[in-house]
């Protein structure tokens, strides 16, 4: 049984301009590698989106890991959910504590994410979300993306 839906706080960033991912092979089914990252807090948290635009419900793997100062890292324990319905024109979001990064110093992070069919391998097609730089006092600040 999928996780229930994790309403995600406000400054979450998601894809960069509020672009979506095709899944290959999936017509109408897309998703968002998302970070939240709260100032002061020493964490980031990484998750995904995905979103049925379809009429009819879809079942898929959804995958999250995460970027850190330039390197990709898996989340810890891996974070792989298999069996995720989504029924008809509805989203469905991974929960932020799944995956977690206690922060220390200066560092850039972005969620990764992939999704497939069910059955098959989200960790061969990925998107990331758009940045936070944490600082080193803590702030955590969304990167500006060009329009």
């Amino acid at each position: 049984m999928p996780s229930p839906t994790d309403h995600y706080p406000a400054g979450t960033v998601c894809a960069a301009r509020d672009e979506w991912t095709p899944v290959p092979g999936m017509t109408g089914v897309d998703f968002q590698a998302c970070v939240y990252a709260k100032s002061k807090s020493g964490k980031a948290l990484f998750g995904v989106t995905v979103r049925n635009t379809s009429n009819r419900q879809m079942a898929v793997a959804a995958w999250v890991g995460y970027r850190m100062s330039e390197r990709e890292y898996e989340c810890a324990p891996p974070f792989r959910q298999d069996g995720v319905v989504i029924d008809p024109h509805a989203a469905w979001s991974s929960q932020l504590t799944q995956c977690i990064r206690t922060i220390e110093g200066a560092h850039r992070v972005a969620a990764r994410a992939g999704v497939s069919e069910d059955g098959g391998n989200p960790t061969a097609w990925r998107a990331y979300s758009g940045g936070v730089d944490i600082t080193t006092d803590g702030r955590a600040i969304p990167v500006p993306y060009p329009r």
